[in-house]
């Protein structure tokens, strides 16, 4: 029993180590190509009041947006928490917000618009998460691609959909 207590213990120890060399903020980027208006874009990414055309939860009834003001929403989820957005910049190529949730935990979303040869656009969505101190959190950050990244990759192709499709 006791060689097992000592085990235990310098296994939390390393994972303790271990989670103080990794780091607090981590970043996803995800892209895709868009043959839509430019202004079709920003104008979805620019107002609360289109992100039930593209944004997951919205888009599949998985919650619901409540809007302050141009600047300022939350969006209530079913069944989780809900989530607090306010803009911190908008132009006409690009938006960026950020989220927080009850628990704390924050991420700074980035969407610029990049125009290719043959009125097509590139859209580039970054997700920058700022991880606690615990070493849970920061291990989840080693997969936070692997959790987030399809979620964002939905939010993008739904975008693309919307704007494509209604030309």
């Amino acid at each position: 029993m006791k060689r097992f207590v000592i085990l235990v213990s310098i296994l939390v120890l390393f994972l303790m180590g271990l989670s103080m060399m990794l780091p607090s903020n981590i970043s996803v980027a995800k892209t895709i190509e868009i043959n839509a208006p430019e202004n079709k874009i920003s104008k979805q990414i620019n107002n609360f009041d289109q992100w039930a055309n593209w944004f997951p939860l919205l888009k599949t009834k998985l919650g619901s947006i409540q809007i302050q003001n141009e600047e300022n929403a939350t969006i209530l989820r079913k069944g989780g928490e809900n989530i607090q957005v306010s803009y911190l910049t908008k132009t006409a190529n690009s938006a960026s917000f950020s989220t927080t949730i009850p628990s704390g935990s924050t991420a700074n979303y980035t969407i610029t618009i990049s125009q290719l040869p043959e009125s097509v656009f590139r859209v580039n969505m970054v997700v920058n998460t700022n991880l606690k101190w615990y070493p849970w959190e920061k291990m989840k950050g080693i997969f936070l691609d692997k959790i987030s990244g399809p979620q964002y990759e939905e939010a993008l192709k739904n975008l693309k959909d919307y704007c494509e499709s209604a030309r």
